[in-house]
C-alpha cells in the first residue's frame, strides 16, 4: 500500500498537474531531476513532442534501479537527455537515452567561492544515514575522544531535523567537541569545506565534498553505492572504526585530482551549448 501511494499515485498526480500546465503554457523542453515520480510527466510530455531533459543531482551506480534498464520499455517513459556531471557517470546509465556531460553549476559556483582561501577549520564531519545510525553513533564518540582538539560535526539528514533528540543519546550529544547540524543556517558547501575529513556511508554530500575535503567511506549500509569511486582512488575506504582511525593518523596522501574528471568544468557554457544545439 506504502509503494503504490508514495510511487505510483505521486507519478499520476505529477503527470496530471503538468499536463494542465502543458495545455497552458505549451513548453518545447522541460528540465527536471528526476526523483523516479517523473515517469507519467515524461509520458505526457513525449506525446506533445515536448523534449525532456534529466539533470543527474546525485549519485550514479549500478545499484540505481531508476536509472538501469534490464528489459525493453517504451521510450516515451524515459527522458530524451540526461544531463550529468562528466562522462565519469555515464559508464553507470543503461537507460536508451542521449547522456551529455555539462558538469554542475552548484559546485562550479562553492569551487570560485572558496578559491584560493586557506580554511580556518578542520573538523571531521559525519554525514548521517537512518540505516547505519547506531555504527556512526558509535564512531563519533571515538573520533571525540582520540581528536579532542578537533570538532566533530554531525550533519543530520532533513527528515531527521525535527527528533534528532529523541534519536540520538545523551552521551554523544553532550560531549564538548561535537556538534549535530540540525538546521540549514549554514549551506552544506561550507560545512564540507571546514571540514578536513568527511565521513558516511553513501550520501551525496560524499562526493560533493571530494574537491574540499579527504573523503572516507564506511562499509556499512548502501557503501556499495560508491565502490566505483573507492576502486577509482577519489575517496577511502574503512571496513571498521578502527580503519577510519588510522586512516586519520596516517594523514592522507595526495588524493588522484577530481575536478576535471568527477565534474566537467563551466557549467553555465556546456549548458547553453546543449540547448543551442537542439534548435528549438
Amino acid at each position: 500500500k506504502s509503494i503504490i501511494y508514495d510511487v505510483f499515485c505521486h507519478q499520476v498526480i505529477l503527470g496530471f498537474i503538468f499536463n494542465i500546465i502543458f495545455i497552458i503554457k505549451k513548453p518545447k523542453i522541460i528540465f527536471y531531476s528526476d526523483n523516479a515520480e517523473m515517469t507519467d510527466v515524461i509520458y505526457r510530455a513525449s506525446e506533445r513532442n515536448i523534449i525532456t531533459v534529466d539533470i543527474q543531482h546525485s549519485i550514479l551506480s549500478d545499484l540505481n534501479i531508476l536509472y538501469q534498464q534490464p528489459y525493453a520499455i517504451d521510450k516515451k517513459y524515459l527522458s530524451d537527455y540526461i544531463l550529468t556531471y562528466s562522462k565519469y557517470w555515464h559508464d553507470f546509465l543503461s537507460i536508451k537515452c542521449s547522456k551529455v556531460e555539462v558538469g554542475n553549476y552548484v559546485r562550479d559556483y562553492y569551487q570560485k567561492k572558496f578559491k584560493n582561501k586557506t580554511k580556518p577549520y578542520n573538523n571531521i564531519t559525519i554525514i548521517s544515514s537512518i540505516v547505519s545510525r547506531a555504527k556512526l553513533v558509535k564512531l563519533a564518540k571515538k573520533l571525540s575522544i582520540k581528536f579532542p582538539n578537533n570538532k566533530i560535526v554531525y550533519k543530520l539528514r532533513p527528515e531527521e531535523y525535527s527528533n534528532w533528540k529523541i534519536n540520538y543519546p545523551e552521551s554523544l550529544s553532550s560531549l564538548s567537541n561535537v556538534e549535530f547540524i540540525c538546521n540549514e543556517k549554514k549551506e552544506l558547501y561550507e560545512h564540507l569545506y571546514n571540514s578536513q575529513y568527511v565521513i558516511g556511508t553513501n550520501s551525496t554530500a560524499l562526493i560533493q565534498a571530494i574537491p574540499f575535503a579527504n573523503v572516507i567511506v564506511i562499509k556499512s549500509g548502501w557503501y556499495n553505492e560508491l565502490k566505483p569511486l573507492i576502486n577509482d582512488g577519489f575517496v577511502k575506504f574503512a571496513k571498521n572504526d578502527n580503519e577510519v582511525l588510522e586512516i586519520i593518523f596516517e594523514g592522507c596522501k595526495k588524493k588522484k585530482k577530481a575536478e576535471n574528471i568527477l565534474y566537467k568544468k563551466d557549467f553555465e557554457s556546456n549548458i547553453k551549448k546543449f540547448t543551442s544545439s537542439l534548435n528549438i
